[in-house]
């Protein structure tokens, strides 16, 4: 209550002394303090909490990057078919820690697209696209491996061998570029091995595919020098057939054999008559006995020589 002239002046005596507080603001939050030591811890913690989230996005951003390093290191750097069996084994140690025996048996061809396709290109199921390629080439066949001292990670999709070795539709840990089929995904435990279906696709594996480029190259150099042999045997065989010599001396040998064929004959028959062979004596209960023993291809273990000659 204020004074006028009406009403004196009072005193409040349960009235505290209004003070003024000094604040520090930290930058970070915008939070007030009372001191400018705390307005500094707690930007401190602001920028260091900051860049902890900033080390450890990179940190998992160049461990993603390393583990798909990891998962496409075969398909990138296989040179040979040979080596892939001991390439699995050896990187699958080498990155993760797992040991492995592991046997391939494929064959080089169409693989089809039903189910998987190399990357960069659609599947193309029972060929519903008519459009569309059925098929790419590659290496179809079969996979058998085991596994032996492998522990389960937490958050990874195991519980067969091929789930781990291999990275299909963004699951397993494993390889890249390589698909398994129909068979035995094999037991991580170590009880059954894998014993499945196994293709890969030739253009998801740059080395092999220049390979296969300097292999189609030569190889056709190979069928055209074939082709060249083919039509010069060829011409030099028409050749032949024209040459007046060789026609002169081949109907010579022709009336020569003709007339070998004459001698042949002529010796044979007389050679026959100057050495008859006797008629065997036959029992006359032979005929009886044929009847029995009669059958569509012969007499018993005898055969019969017109059904041998197709005569019946």
């Amino acid at each position: 209550m204020f004074a006028s002239n009406n009403y004196p002046a009072k005193k409040f005596h349960n009235m505290k002394e209004i003070k003024e507080v000094k604040a520090y603001i930290c930058p970070e939050t915008g939070e007030k303090y009372l001191s400018r030591a705390e307005a500094e811890r707690s930007a401190a913690a602001v920028i260091k909490a900051r860049e902890d989230k900033r080390i450890a996005a990179e940190q998992k951003k160049l461990a993603e990057q390393s583990n798909l390093e990891k998962q496409d290191w075969i398909r990138l750097n296989a040179t040979n078919i040979e080596e892939i069996p001991q390439l699995i084994e050896q990187k699958a140690k080498e990155f993760w820690g797992i040991d492995c025996k592991v046997k391939i048996d494929v064959s080089f061809g169409k693989v089809s697209n039903s189910s998987n396709a190399p990357f960069g290109k659609k599947t193309n199921w029972s060929g519903e696209n008519k459009n569309y390629p059925t098929s790419f080439l590659g290496w179809r066949g079969k996979i058998v491996a085991h596994f032996s001292n492998y522990k389960k990670k937490a958050g990874h999709f195991d519980y067969s061998i091929s789930n781990v070795l291999f990275c299909e539709n963004g699951r397993g840990i494993g390889f890249k570029g390589f698909y398994t089929g129909t068979g035995c995904p094999g037991d991580i435990g170590g009880e059954y091995p894998m014993d499945i279906g196994f293709s890969f696709f030739l253009e998801d594996f740059p080395k092999l595919a220049e390979s296969y480029k300097l292999f189609k190259k030569e190889y056709q150099k190979v069928l055209d020098n074939k082709e060249d042999v083919r039509h010069l045997m060829s011409k030099a065989e028409m050749a032949v057939n024209t040459h007046q010599g060789v026609n002169k001396i081949a109907d010579q040998i022709f009336n020569l054999n003709m007339e070998l064929e004459q001698l042949k004959e002529e010796v044979r028959k007389k050679y026959i008559l100057d050495n008859p062979v006797a008629p065997a004596k036959i029992d006359p209960r032979l005929e009886g006995l044929k009847e029995i023993f009669k059958s569509d291809n012969g007499y018993g273990e005898f055969p019969n020589e017109d059904y041998e000659y197709g005569k019946i």
